[in-house]
């Protein structure tokens, strides 16, 4: 509770008529895709590799409502952050942190949101890397 009233207070603080500076003022509300561009690669398995460019279809998406109390709602829901351009996501699971993602905030304005998220991983030799950039727009 202290940590979203530190938050919130900051928010009162920092006032400004810049529409494209990145404040979590901006992110709160309902956003939906409508780009994606990216791309999954398996080193061991290259017949595995997939890119995409365009609109999101069927469950290849997440739709998010952010909440000013720090919460979100895509179907899970969990708690997010917003420091300096890193968005931080994070998953519960019988009230433990089960998944925690960070994406860096590429733009973020009252009508228009864009997300990257990158990370690679060797695991027993191989690796792994996923990489999208998500356009959204708030409805």
């Amino acid at each position: 509770m202290a940590i979203v009233a530190i938050i919130m207070s900051v928010n009162f603080v920092a006032c400004s008529d810049d529409d494209d500076e990145i404040t979590s003022d901006n992110l709160v509300g309902r956003w939906v895709m409508i780009h994606q561009q990216g791309y999954e690669k398996y080193e061991e398995m290259p017949n595995l590799n997939e890119e995409w460019n365009g609109a999101p279809e069927g469950d290849d998406f997440v739709n998010f409502t952010f909440n000013a109390d720090g919460t979100f709602d895509e179907g899970e829901g969990g708690k997010w952050t917003l420091h300096g351009n890193t968005l931080t996501l994070k998953y519960y699971y019988n009230g433990e942190v089960d998944e925690v993602y960070e994406l860096k905030v590429l733009e973020l304005s009252s009508s228009k949101a864009v997300l990257e998220m990158h990370y690679k991983e060797t695991e027993h030799g191989s690796t792994y890397e996923y990489y999208n950039k998500m356009t959204y727009q708030k409805q």
